[in-house]
């Protein structure tokens, strides 16, 4: 099992970051008020632009926070399969002018959860792996215990042998 950075993760990053950048700046118009001496209305302490092109600014151009690039595509509407592919894509962050042999591999734990012949060839060959059309991703971390629970409730029996 391996964990991915979802859609959901990235945002919850970048409106953490985007926020404390509020935060800062309107800490930044108050000091600046208070040393001038001047009336401070809430519309131009909070200035909204900060905020908003914070939160446009990766979704535009696929540059996220912590160094991240091609995060964010546009999506290819060919037609329905290419749409399906694009969406279930799966890219791995190493670098693509490094072998990384081990890595491209298709490794006998994703059998059945990644396609082993959806890849694109050149550089990217093996970085970019799409999941198998049947998989689901889970949120959350199952117990061990409960997991064998379920199994020998399903009629999953043990076996037993001479290395026990």
């Amino acid at each position: 099992n391996k964990r991915l950075k979802l859609a959901g993760d990235l945002m919850e990053d970048l409106f953490r970051i985007s926020l404390n950048r509020l935060t800062r700046d309107i800490k930044y118009q108050l000091e600046r008020a208070s040393m001038r001496h001047r009336d401070l209305s809430i519309g131009t302490a909070v200035r909204a632009d900060v905020l908003t092109e914070r939160l446009l600014h990766p979704l535009a151009t696929g540059n996220w926070v912590g160094g991240r690039t091609g995060v964010s595509q546009l999506l290819d509407r060919i037609d329905h399969m290419s749409v399906l592919s694009h969406l279930r894509r799966v890219i791995s962050p190493l670098s693509r002018s490094q072998p990384h042999f081990e890595a491209r591999d298709l490794h006998p734990t994703q059998w059945g959860r990644i396609c082993p012949s959806e890849t694109p060839e050149g550089p990217n060959c093996g970085l970019v792996k799409n999941f198998a059309q049947m998989v689901e991703i889970s949120k959350g971390v199952f117990d061990d215990e409960e997991v064998i629970r379920m199994l020998y409730g399903l009629g999953v029996e043990q076996i037993r042998g001479e290395f026990q």
